[in-house]
C-alpha cells in the first residue's frame, strides 16, 4: 500500500501531478466523490414543524435548523381575524418550541448559522426527514370515525374528510398556530397508510357517439346560418360579439334531477371490501325529488336565478308554510310531477328571459328537444321576441349541450358537498328526524350557495364549454379549430362558412319536422327545414 512518504516524494516542488497519478492506482481511488454543497438556509424548502410539548435541555443540529427555518419562513396571525401576519419573534419561537429565547437568539447569529450550514445535509437529516409530518392522533380518530360512518352505510366524499380533519386538528392541536393543511399530498398519504380507496356504488354504461355525428353537424350549421350578421354594424362587431349576437344573447338552459340525499356515485371504503353499500335516511330520497333548472350565458356571467321545481299537489299551501325559509337566490315552483312543463317554460320566457336588457333584441336559446319546448304557443312566443330556438338533437345533449358537458357535474359535486355539510351541522345540533319540508328548505339553501361558488370560481368553464360546442364561435368558420366534441375528430366537423351554407329560408315560416330512423330505430326530430339537412 502507498504511504504518505511515497506520495510526498512523487510531488516535487509541492506539485500535485504525481499525487494525482498515484491516487488513480491506489486503493484511495475507490473513495466516493463528495456530494453537493450544502444549501444556504434561505434556499431550503420550509416545512412547518410540530409544536413541542415538553422542555428540552439539549438540542441536536437537526433541532437547531428546524428552529431557524421556523424563524425565517413561518408566518403568525397578528389577531383572531387572521388578516395580518408577521414573522415569528424570539418570544414566539420560545413559546412554540419551549426553548429559551436567549438560546434561539444565539443560534440565529451569522457565525452559528454558517457553522450549521457547513455541517452539510447529514447533520440535519435532509429536508424530507425534517418535514415529513404525520398527525397520529388526528389520523387515528379520523380513521375511526370513517369506519363508523361507513358502518352506517353513509356515503363519504373528500369534503367529509376535509371538514372532519380540520375540526379534529383544532381540538387536538390548539397551540400549533394552524400548521395543518388539508393538502392533496397529506390526504393521499393518509389514504395509502390506512388502505382506503374510492369506489363506485353504481355503474352506468354509455352510448357510442359516432351515430350522432351527422345530426350534430346539421345542428352546428343551423346555428351558424342563424348567427350571421344582418347589417354593417354587426359585421364590424361594433354592437355584437358573434355574428348578430352578443355573448350575453347566447343562452343554454337545462333541467336536471336532484335528490334529497346523494347516495349514488363514489364513496371511500376499505380496500378489498366486497360490498359497497349506502344507507338511506328515507326511502326514495336518493331518487329525483326535485328538478333543478340552470341558465348559463356564453360570457360566463349569471343573469337568471336557478329554479327548483318540487313535487306538491297543492303548491300554494306548501309555499305559504315554507316560503319565508327558502333562500331568495333561487326561484321555487311546484307541480304534481316535479318536472318542467309548457306553462312553467312559457312563464320563464315572459317573466325572466325577455326582461333581460340584452334580450330585448332577441337571442339564441340552446335547449333540448323536449316536447313542451316545441309547442305552438312556445314557438310563437319565441318568434314574437326574435329568439331563435336551437333544438339540440335527441341523444346528443351529453355531447353538445354546455351544461351537460362541463357544468352539471362539477356543480353537483359542490351541491353534494354543501348538502353533506348542512346535514352534518343539523344532526350535530341535535336534529334526529327530517321532514320533506326540511329537505326542501335545505335544497334551496344548498343550491344557492353551490351556484354562487361555482359562478365565482368556475365561470371560465362556462365560457370554454360554449366555444367547444361552437355556440360562441365566429360564423365564418375561422375559429373552427376550437371545436371539441367528445368522440368526434375536429377534422370531421367541416361546418363551413355560414354565408356559404345552403339557403334555409325563414325558420319561422317554414317550420318543419324531419324524423329519421337511427341504427336503434329511435326517432330523431328536428325543427329545421328539410333543405338544410345533409
Amino acid at each position: 500500500m502507498l504511504n504518505d512518504s511515497v506520495l510526498q516524494q512523487g510531488a516535487p516542488n509541492g506539485g500535485n501531478e504525481s499525487i494525482g497519478i498515484l491516487l488513480s492506482i491506489s486503493p484511495f481511488s475507490n473513495r466516493k466523490k463528495p456530494g453537493p454543497k450544502p444549501r444556504p438556509l434561505h434556499k431550503r424548502i420550509y416545512h412547518p414543524p410540530k409544536a413541542v410539548r415538553w422542555v428540552e435541555r439539549s438540542y441536536s443540529q437537526l433541532k437547531k435548523v428546524e428552529v431557524l427555518m421556523f424563524l425565517h419562513n413561518h408566518w403568525i396571525a397578528k389577531d383572531e381575524t387572521k388578516k395580518i401576519f408577521h414573522r415569528p419573534s424570539y418570544t414566539d419561537a420560545e413559546a412554540f418550541f419551549k426553548i429559551p429565547s436567549s438560546t434561539i437568539s444565539n443560534w440565529n447569529q451569522p457565525k452559528h448559522i454558517n457553522m450549521l450550514v457547513s455541517q452539510g445535509p447529514a447533520s440535519y437529516g435532509g429536508t424530507h426527514a425534517v418535514l415529513h409530518h404525520r398527525w397520529p392522533e388526528l389520523e387515528e380518530r379520523l380513521f375511526t370515525q370513517f369506519l363508523g360512518r361507513r358502518g352506517e352505510g353513509k356515503v363519504i366524499r373528500r369534503g367529509w374528510f376535509r371538514r372532519l380533519a380540520t375540526r379534529l386538528y383544532r381540538e387536538l392541536y390548539p397551540d400549533t398556530l394552524h400548521l395543518f393543511r388539508f393538502s392533496a399530498g397529506w390526504f393521499n398519504r393518509f389514504l395509502k397508510r390506512y388502505h382506503i380507496v374510492i369506489r363506485f356504488t353504481t355503474n352506468q354504461a354509455s352510448k357510442i357517439p359516432e351515430e350522432f355525428q351527422n345530426h350534430i353537424l346539421s345542428w352546428l350549421r343551423f346555428n351558424r346560418r342563424n348567427s350571421l350578421p344582418r347589417n354593417s354594424l354587426e359585421k364590424a362587431h361594433l354592437i355584437t360579439d358573434v355574428g348578430r349576437f352578443r355573448l350575453s344573447q347566447i343562452c343554454n338552459m337545462d333541467e336536471t334531477p336532484i335528490p334529497f340525499e346523494f347516495l349514488s356515485g363514489k364513496t371511500y371504503e376499505m380496500k378489498g371490501a366486497k360490498t359497497v353499500w349506502a344507507k338511506q335516511t328515507r326511502g326514495g330520497w336518493d331518487k329525483r325529488q326535485a328538478t333543478l333548472i340552470l341558465y348559463v350565458f356564453a360570457d360566463g356571467l349569471p343573469r337568471i336565478k336557478p329554479k327548483l321545481i318540487f313535487h306538491a299537489a297543492t303548491g300554494a299551501q306548501v309555499r305559504r308554510k315554507e316560503e319565508a325559509l327558502y333562500d331568495k337566490r333561487v326561484t321555487v315552483e311546484f307541480n304534481p310531477t316535479a318536472y318542467n312543463n309548457e306553462a312553467l317554460f312559457l312563464r320563464w320566457i315572459e317573466e325572466e328571459l325577455i326582461k333581460l336588457e340584452d334580450w330585448k333584441d332577441g337571442g339564441l336559446l340552446a335547449i333540448d328537444a323536449a316536447e313542451f319546448h316545441k309547442t305552438e304557443k312556445i314557438l310563437t312566443t319565441l318568434r314574437e321576441h326574435s329568439i331563435i330556438p336551437s333544438m339540440i338533437p335527441p341523444g346528443c345533449t351529453r355531447l353538445v349541450q354546455p351544461l351537460d358537458i362541463s357544468i352539471n357535474k362539477p356543480f353537483k359535486e359542490l351541491l353534494r358537498d354543501y348538502v353533506d355539510s348542512y346535514v352534518e351541522l343539523e344532526e350535530h345540533a341535535g336534529k334526529e328526524t327530517w321532514s320533506v319540508g326540511d329537505r326542501r328548505v335545505m335544497t334551496t339553501i344548498c343550491v344557492s350557495r353551490a351556484w354562487d361558488q361555482f359562478c365565482r370560481e368556475s365561470h371560465h368553464l362556462v365560457i370554454t364549454s360554449f366555444r367547444n360546442v361552437g355556440l360562441s364561435l365566429h360564423p365564418n368558420g375561422s375559429e373552427d379549430h376550437e371545436l371539441s366534441i367528445k368522440g368526434i375528430a375536429t377534422s370531421e366537423l367541416q361546418v363551413g362558412n355560414g354565408q356559404e351554407l345552403p339557403e334555409m329560408g325563414d325558420t319561422w315560416e317554414e317550420e318543419r319536422t324531419l324524423s329519421t330512423e337511427s341504427d336503434e330505430s329511435e326517432a330523431v326530430e328536428y325543427d329545421l327545414p328539410v333543405e338544410h339537412l345533409d
